[in-house]
């Protein structure tokens, strides 16, 4: 694929649809991969559609190396088959009755491309994503999840984009199916010069596959940066959990938060100023009688519930202020846990982290 130069994806869209109010500022430029990510009616796909002229822009303007698409005050709006964009959708929407290959094939032939040329890119395409002839030939009922989202992503490439959509490529494939397919498709991104940009509700896709995160809340975007960035200074309690922090709101003075919603917290951080303190679970450790030790930070409370959460137990703690902790099966056993039992939990003050709001 010829390299890209240009600004790549500038979008500053408002879309006003029922409940939904979006406005997103994104610029992605040619090489970088960018994942939207959020909970269900966030606007992730309303976004994606936007962008790629399926959905009517409230306001705002849409170009892609350097050429406009979309400026609703100057009222230029560039039909969808004139957008030099390839979309990979949730459930792929292959052509039932085409071939995988005349699928690859589709839009090159839209474009005016010859059939034989036309088959020749399609069939090199496959060969590109691990297809070969004999499931080219394949209609995509006779498919597996993988092999239809892979046939997908060579129909979007065909042309030669300068844009990239993905919306939810992974979520119609079973579990063991996505670990292999996403490997796949961070080489594939990795080598595609153009913008592009992900739609996942799932952090670890966009862990593995973006660059850079942009995480919309009620079509609001409230949190950018890379997956590190983003994992290490949670800014709402939905990206927290996310990456599986506990996070609280407060004021810092110093080395003490006065919490929002009572109660207190150390920190070894020094801000001033309105802050957020995240900490890690397993940090939190539990005591049935008043703890003794170093832990500059001691809550009282009791067993609100118990879940098992990957290889130990998460208990939730209500307390001034509530927190998560990870416990083994073990601890839950000796500590005789169980909703209601009073407990105390502490946190080291190094192990709790503090930044501004």
């Amino acid at each position: 694929m010829s390299p890209r130069t240009g600004p790549g994806l500038c979008a500053d869209l408002h879309v006003s649809r029922g409940a939904l109010d979006l406005r997103l500022c994104l610029t992605v430029p040619p090489g970088e991969v960018v994942a939207l990510l959020g909970p269900n009616g966030a606007g992730k796909s309303t976004a994606l559609q936007a962008i790629a002229g399926l959905v009517q822009v409230t306001a705002g303007t849409v170009s892609v190396g350097g050429r406009c698409l979309e400026d609703s005050a100057a009222g230029r709006r560039v039909p969808v088959e004139q957008r030099r964009i390839g979309m990979v959708f949730q459930d792929y929407l292959l052509f039932p009755h085409l071939s995988a290959l005349d699928n690859v094939a589709f839009g090159l032939r839209v474009a005016g491309v010859a059939r034989r040329s036309a088959n020749a890119r399609a069939h090199a395409w496959l060969e590109q994503v691990g297809l070969g002839a004999g499931e080219a030939a394949e209609r995509p009922a006779g498919l597996s999840g993988g092999q239809a989202q892979r046939v997908a992503l060579a129909r979007a490439l065909a042309t030669d984009p300068e844009l990239l959509l993905l919306d939810e490529p992974l979520a119609a494939l079973d579990a063991g199916t996505r670990v292999l397919v996403r490997a796949e498709l961070r080489r594939h991104l990795s080598g595609y010069a153009g913008s592009t940009v992900l739609v996942t509700h799932d952090p670890l896709d966009a862990m593995v596959l973006a660059d850079r995160i942009v995480v919309l809340e009620h079509g609001q975007v409230v949190q950018t940066g890379t997956a590190a960035e983003v994992a290490r200074a949670p800014r709402t309690d939905y990206v927290a959990r996310l990456v599986g922090l506990n996070l609280l709101r407060g004021r810092s003075h110093g080395h003490d938060v006065v919490l929002d919603g009572g109660g207190s917290c150390t920190t070894a951080d020094l801000v001033e100023g309105p802050a957020l303190v995240s900490f890690r679970p397993s940090s939190v450790t539990l005591h049935r009688q008043p703890p003794e030790g170093s832990a500059r930070n001691v809550w009282q409370g009791r067993v609100a519930g118990l879940e098992q959460h990957a290889d130990a137990v998460r208990v939730q703690v209500e307390a001034e202020p509530s927190v998560l902790a990870d416990v083994t099966t073990a601890a839950v056993a000796d500590l005789d846990l169980s909703p209601g039992a009073p407990v105390w939990a502490t946190v080291k003050a190094t192990e709790v982290s503090c930044y501004p709001a």
